[in-house]
């Protein structure tokens, strides 16, 4: 992801969201960035093709209020 003032860009391949697991949020490493992250920025392609891993995530974020 790219921000310059307001605007953005993001640079992609679909087939990330496909390959992206829930499981990998699990990893020791990467579960202590989610737990200690203030905001998660999810694409609406991982709706379709990572709904376990971003339901996941709404759930840190509803317990961390």
């Amino acid at each position: 992801m790219l921000w310059i003032f307001r605007c953005r860009s993001l640079c992609t391949t679909l087939r990330a969201a496909e390959k992206f697991e829930k499981e990998h949020l699990l990893k020791p490493e990467i579960s202590a960035l989610v737990e200690g992250a203030k905001y998660f920025y999810v694409e609406g392609y991982f709706l379709t093709h990572g709904t376990e891993s971003v339901l996941h995530l709404a759930r840190k974020a509803s317990e961390s209020g």
